[in-house]
Formats: structure tokens, C-alpha cells, sequence
């Protein structure tokens, strides 16, 4: 693992509407800093990811450091949009790339490297856990069409990993044939490429809503 060249997009562009703050809610303080903070100061200590591209909006730029191996790129409309818009800042030597959402502040190191690992021998890999609750699928009025199998279900969580490679292709292919992602191995799923699923754990939450950080805040309580 050595040998390769791993780079992570930070996505932290999001408006974050649905949590209702006066700032998005990826820069909200929490435990003494910005929630985004928290993934990227772990991320920083991993040497094998030689560059972070940071997606997020120029007025929010001065909470992160300045170094040779920190970008930054704008955000898109869409998420795929922001993901492309940190693609073209790559370096030229990046092998793979590791997504991770700016509001999922508790992730651990060793789940990271797990991914990586998997990920060099798959080229598309994720964290995720499995769902426990019983799922049911609906018509658009509400009725109830399916019981869905949860053994094979999982709940998907970043950080995630594609090949280089495996990214421009999928990229290229969602100019012709459009969808909207809303994770970012969906692109290795277009392209009929496997996804390889790494179990996580229930508190590497995503922040949504004020609720999340109450119960984020349980998390690192517990973990402290």
C-alpha cells in the first residue's frame, strides 16, 4: 500500500438546509471545532493519503490549514457535480481516491485503512453497516408492495474508495447518460464495476438534523 498514491476529496459544499443553522452544518463547533475539522486533522494523519482536495465554499476555506498537499475546489450543484470539481485538482500521481463527507466526524483510523486496503484489490469499496430494522418498500400512495430482505441490506457510510481510473470513466459516462448520486461508488455500480462493503459502525453518523448532534454527541461521549 506503500506504493500507491491515495488522495481524498473532503466534501464539505453542502448548503445543509434541513438542519436550519446560519452556517452549513459541516462548520458548525462542535467539541471545540468545526465538524469537518474533526475527519480532516484524522485524515491528515494517515501518510499514505498524499493530498486532500477540500469541496467547499471559498468563504469557509480559512478553517482549514495551508500546505503544499491541501487543495481546495468549488462546489457543484449536485454532489457528483462537487466530486468532479475535486477531481480536476487530483495530482497527476493519485492512484486512488478516498471520498468523505465533511459532516461525519467520528470516523476511526483503523476503518480507513481497512478501506484502503480493500480497495487497492477491488478498486471500488465502502464503509457500511447492516440494517436491523425490517424495511418495506411502497407504491407512491403509501401501500406497502415489498418486505425487503434486511440480511442483504446495508446502511452506506463514508469514507469510500474508488480507483482513479474507475472515477474518470464514471464521470465521463454521467455527461452522456445523467443520474443524481447520492453516494459515490454508485459510479462504479453505472459502469457494472463490484463494490466491495467494509463493516463500520453505527456512530460514524452523517450530521442531518439537530437531532444527529445530540446523539453525535452522545457518540463521543461514550467513546471518550
Amino acid at each position: 500500500m506503500n506504493e500507491d498514491f491515495f488522495s481524498l476529496i473532503l466534501l464539505a459544499g453542502g448548503k445543509g438546509h434541513r438542519f436550519g443553522a446560519k452556517v452549513p452544518k459541516q462548520f458548525l463547533i462542535f467539541n471545540g471545532k468545526a465538524l469537518a475539522r474533526h475527519s480532516f486533522d484524522l485524515f491528515v494523519t494517515i501518510k499514505e493519503i498524499r493530498e486532500i482536495i477540500i469541496v467547499c465554499p471559498t468563504a469557509y476555506r480559512s478553517y482549514f490549514p495551508t500546505s503544499p498537499n491541501i487543495k481546495f475546489a468549488t462546489p457543484g450543484k449536485e454532489r457528483q457535480d462537487s466530486l468532479e470539481n475535486g477531481f480536476h485538482q487530483l495530482s497527476s500521481k493519485t492512484n486512488f481516491i478516498l471520498t468523505h463527507d465533511a459532516a461525519r466526524p467520528l470516523i476511526r483510523k483503523a476503518e480507513v485503512l481497512a478501506l484502503m486496503q480493500e480497495g487497492i484489490k477491488t478498486g471500488a469499496a465502502t464503509l457500511g453497516t447492516k440494517v436491523t430494522s425490517t424495511i418495506k418498500s411502497t407504491c407512491p400512495e403509501g401501500t406497502v408492495t415489498k418486505t425487503l430482505e434486511r440480511s442483504s441490506l446495508w446502511n452506506i457510510q463514508t469514507p469510500q474508495l474508488l480507483k482513479y481510473s474507475l472515477l474518470k470513466e464514471g464521470l465521463q459516462l454521467l455527461k452522456t447518460k445523467p443520474h443524481t448520486l447520492t453516494d459515490d461508488v454508485s459510479i462504479a455500480e453505472l459502469l457494472n464495476h463490484p463494490v466491495q462493503i467494509i463493516e463500520g459502525r453505527d456512530d460514524n453518523l452523517k450530521v442531518t438534523t439537530p437531532a444527529d448532534l445530540t446523539l453525535l454527541k452522545m457518540y463521543h461521549d461514550t467513546q471518550s
